[in-house]
């Protein structure tokens, strides 16, 4: 009987005991990819007698294997980076520009239910920076300059797919600690009222080795879409970046 022949059977036989087996989903796929891979590639490697279908067959198995460490492990703290632009709207021609930039750092905690969705909160810091000028629609000319520093509370849901992708969505709460932006003509401080419920938008991919995860994403928030108060000072900052994540899956 040829190599080939013989495939098939095998893989039926590894199709049972992943139906059969007592593992979870999620695991149960794991594991099942881990064993078919394994095996054609090792036929392979046999039939060709070739050092690089060896090292193919070894590095595969390594692969999965690490995969199917952090299998399971759904739930999740984090630390968070991120650095983005600051988007104010730009006076001079009444339009939204790239007038600054943020960084934030966060720690995050995630619970998973099923089918892939979890949820996800914590709490993050960001200072944004702001250093614009121009004419204003009266003809004036101004220049602002100086920070403003928030935390945030998201509440997000969270959807992975293929494996290594995930996309986020939901609102934030924000608070400003502080806001020391300053209008250059007269040194006074911006009344500027940035605190209130925004939303969060993310997507990006995942890599987990054992019970560690690490994730890269773009993101976009917009804050304080539904201001906490209602006057003139009301601002809606917008911010939109990269971030990183380090997380211990438990």
């Amino acid at each position: 009987m040829s190599m080939s022949t013989g495939l098939f059977p095998t893989y039926l036989k590894l199709s049972k005991i992943y139906q059969n087996s007592s593992e979870s989903t999620s695991e149960k796929r794991c594991f099942f990819i881990l064993k078919c891979s394994s095996f054609l590639i090792f036929c392979n490697m046999m039939k060709s007698h070739s050092k690089i279908s060896i090292f193919t067959f070894l590095l595969t198995i390594g692969f999965f294997y690490t995969q199917a460490q952090v299998v399971g492990k759904k739930n999740g703290v984090s630390l968070n980076y991120g650095i983005s632009s600051s988007i104010y709207t730009n006076q001079s021609i009444g339009v939204p520009g790239v007038e600054g930039y943020a960084h934030n750092f966060g720690l995050h905690y995630n619970r998973y239910f099923s089918m892939g969705l979890s949820f996800e909160t914590g709490v993050r810091y960001s200072q944004n920076s702001m250093d614009v000028s121009g004419i204003n629609e009266e003809g004036n000319r101004f220049e602002y300059n100086g920070k403003s520093s928030f935390i945030h509370v998201p509440i997000l849901v969270e959807y992975e797919f293929l494996t290594y992708l995930f996309a986020q969505l939901g609102p934030t709460v924000s608070i400003q600690l502080n806001n020391d932006i300053r209008n250059e003509s007269n040194n006074e401080v911006m009344e500027m009222n940035q605190s209130g419920v925004g939303i969060w938008g993310a997507f990006g991919a995942k890599f987990g080795i054992k019970n560690y995860e690490l994730r890269v994403y773009p993101y976009y928030h917009a804050q304080s879409l539904i201001p906490f108060g209602s006057d003139d000072t009301n601002y809606t900052l917008k911010n939109a970046g990269g971030n990183v994540s380090f997380a211990y899956k438990f």
